[in-house]
């Protein structure tokens, strides 16, 4: 999935693999695990990648359904999320989050807060901010979120819940 902005900025992620493909037990946590591959890209240029086990298969089927609640209004704002506010869309792990800041004249401001082992190479795990204070502003046409959600979809459908 690619998020892109029109200020530059994208992130892109997409599950490539189960963490533990030879678990097959129904319904077992680590048979749900997926490695996923993230790309940022800051307005500015900077960038980096990373590569992490982060996202259960039910997690990322919920990311499909806030997109598509961000797609049709039904997702709200908010100002500054913290980890207790709902609106917070959070994960088992925490190196992914995302949350929606505004909705502008078809366009949507979508954060995507990333934390610990996802951080960008010039800030540590340990650094001094909490968890989901790192994050990218992406401000997103409603076509582009459209294939966001597209792709997603199909990305996800590699990997059933198990």
């Amino acid at each position: 999935m690619r998020l892109p902005s029109g200020d530059g900025a994208e992130v892109q992620i997409r599950p490539v693999a189960y963490q533990f493909p030879w678990i097959a037990t129904p319904g077992d946590w680590d048979a749900n695990w997926l490695m996923v591959e993230g790309v940022v890209r800051l307005s500015n240029g900077e960038g980096w990648s990373f590569s992490d086990p982060c996202l259960t298969t039910w997690e990322a089927s919920s990311i499909a359904e806030w997109l598509r609640q961000v797609a049709t209004g039904s997702a709200q704002p908010s100002a500054f999320p913290s980890e207790d506010d709902e609106r917070l869309q959070i994960f088992t792990e925490p190196n992914l989050a995302l949350s929606l800041e505004t909705r502008v004249q078809g366009r949507v401001t979508i954060r995507v807060h990333i934390s610990v082992q996802s951080l960008p190479p010039w800030l540590t795990a340990d650094h001094d901010k909490d968890l989901f204070d790192y994050f990218v502003s992406l401000n997103v046409s409603e076509a582009d979120l459209q294939g966001a959600i597209d792709d997603w979809a199909s990305e996800i459908a590699a990997f059933p819940n198990r």
